[in-house]
């Protein structure tokens, strides 16, 4: 029952306000309604009460952008919780093994193995190295100083 008066109230105070919102667009220097606000300008691009298909096509662009984003967050966020719980599943499942720094790819549990697997890692971990030296590069050759 809460809600519901809760959810009334929120229309109720919606259709007011769109109501005042109405009333003041529409009022010129002869017939203003004594709210004591006079439109300071009748170019409707200028107006922000006044819907121009140009205003309309930029709030539809944006509302998609927004919805788009929030709903690839919300994938993103939910594919990305999935896998850890998946992970954690497979963590619960098998023995408990130390993991070793070694770089023998042949021992299961050890950084090694880990690197053999996840080529990924090691093509990322490559690529930053690059980007690191070429920036140290640039620095120590005065790329960055203004001549």
């Amino acid at each position: 029952m809460r809600q519901l008066v809760f959810v009334l109230f929120i229309a109720v105070l919606l259709i007011a306000g769109g109501m005042l919102m109405n009333s003041l667009s529409q009022q010129t220097a002869t017939n203003s309604p004594g709210f004591g606000i006079k439109s300071q300008t009748y170019n409707p691009e200028a107006n922000p009460a006044a819907v121009t298909t140009n205003k309309a096509a930029i709030f539809i662009i944006f509302a998609g952008v927004l919805v788009g984003s929030l709903g690839g967050a919300a994938t993103l966020l939910t594919a990305a919780m999935w896998l850890f719980n998946r992970q954690i599943v497979v963590a619960h499942q098998t023995p408990n093994q130390g993991f070793s720094w070694s770089l023998d790819p042949a021992k299961k549990n050890s950084f090694g193995a880990v690197l053999a697997t996840n080529t990924g890692i090691v093509i990322g971990v490559i690529i930053v190295v690059i980007i690191v030296l070429a920036v140290g590069v640039a620095i120590a050759s005065g790329a960055f100083t203004p001549h």
